[in-house]
C-alpha cells in the first residue's frame, strides 16, 4: 500500500513538473512573440500645407531593447530636426509608444514642391541606422497670393467629433470640396457644411466676402477594422475661384487622435507591422 502511494505521489509530483515546465516554456514562447525586431513606425498618412505644422510619427520599441531610437531623418527634408521626447511615452505589457516630431517650414524642403516621404532613416543609440517605412507624408507646398478663409473656430474631441468654422475675406465661388486619403477612408469620415453632407451642396456655390462656411466631421471607424491601426491626419481640400478668374485653393484639418488598445498594439506586432 505505501509503494502504491509512493508511486501515485511521485506520478502526481512528475504531472505537476512537467505542467510547471510546459508553462514556464509557454510563457518564454509567447513573450519571444511579442518582441519586435527593431522599432515599429506605426503607418501615417498625413497632409501638410501650411508651413510650421507639425509632423508626428509614433512608433513602437521593445520594454527590454537595449539598442532605442535616438534620431529620426527624412532624406527628403535634411534640415527637418525630429524630437524624440519621452514624455510622449505610453506603456503597454511588452512595448512602449513613443513620438517623434518635428516642425516643417517651407524652407526645409528648399523651393516649393510636391513631396510624398515614405520611409524614414532611423539612427540607433548604437550609431547603426535603418531605412524604415512610415507611411506617407504628403507635403503640398503654399503658394497662395491670396489668403481666402479665415479661421473662426476649431473644435475637435476625443469621440472622433471636430469642426472648423471660417469666413471668406473676399467674393469668391465653391467649385470643389474633396479631402486626401479620401479613396480610403470615405466609408469612415462623415463630413457636414451647415448640417448638410458635404456631397449634397450644389457647386459653384457663389459666396461674398464675409461668408461662413461651418464644417463639423465625425470619425466613425469600427475597433475591428485594420484600418484603425493606422494614424490618419487628412485634410479638406477645397477650391474656389475668385472675381478675376483665379483659383485658390484653401485646406482645413480633420484631426484625429491615435488611441491604440493592448489587443491592437498586440495585432500589430504580431504581424510586424503589416496592418493596414
Amino acid at each position: 500500500m505505501r509503494k502504491l502511494f509512493k508511486r501515485r505521489h511521485i506520478i502526481g509530483l512528475s504531472a505537476a513538473l512537467l505542467l510547471i515546465v510546459a508553462s514556464w516554456v509557454g510563457n518564454v514562447i509567447y513573450y519571444q512573440s511579442m518582441q519586435l525586431k527593431g522599432p515599429l513606425f506605426i503607418k501615417t498618412y498625413m497632409t501638410i500645407t501650411q508651413s510650421g505644422e507639425r509632423i508626428e510619427l509614433p512608433y513602437l520599441e521593445n520594454k527590454s531593447a537595449s539598442r532605442k531610437v535616438a534620431q529620426v531623418i527624412l532624406d527628403e527634408l535634411p534640415g527637418l530636426s525630429f524630437d524624440i521626447s519621452p514624455g510622449s511615452s505610453h506603456e503597454f505589457a511588452h512595448q512602449i509608444l513613443n513620438t517623434a516630431s518635428a516642425q516643417w517650414h517651407a524652407d526645409e524642403g528648399g523651393s516649393p514642391r510636391l513631396l510624398e516621404i515614405h520611409e524614414a532613416t532611423v539612427i540607433y543609440n548604437d550609431g547603426q541606422s535603418v531605412r524604415l517605412p512610415i507611411g506617407e507624408i504628403e507635403i503640398v507646398p503654399d503658394t497662395r497670393e491670396t489668403r481666402l478663409l479665415q479661421s473662426l473656430t476649431t473644435s475637435g474631441s476625443t469621440d472622433g467629433k471636430g469642426s472648423e468654422v471660417v469666413n471668406l475675406t473676399e467674393d469668391a465661388a465653391l467649385e470643389q470640396i474633396t479631402w486626401s486619403y479620401r479613396d480610403v477612408l470615405e466609408p469612415y469620415l462623415h463630413i457636414r457644411e451647415s448640417d448638410k453632407p458635404i456631397d449634397s451642396l450644389k457647386l459653384p456655390l457663389s459666396l461674398k466676402r464675409g461668408a461662413v462656411l461651418s464644417f463639423a466631421y465625425q470619425w466613425d471607424i469600427p475597433r475591428d477594422r485594420l484600418i484603425e491601426l493606422a494614424n490618419y491626419k487628412p485634410k479638406l481640400q477645397l477650391t474656389f475661384r475668385l472675381k478675376d478668374g483665379r483659383k485658390v485653393r484653401e485646406s482645413l484639418s480633420l484631426a484625429r487622435g491615435l488611441y491604440l488598445s493592448g489587443q491592437q498594439i498586440r495585432q500589430l506586432v504580431q504581424a510586424g507591422g503589416e496592418k493596414p
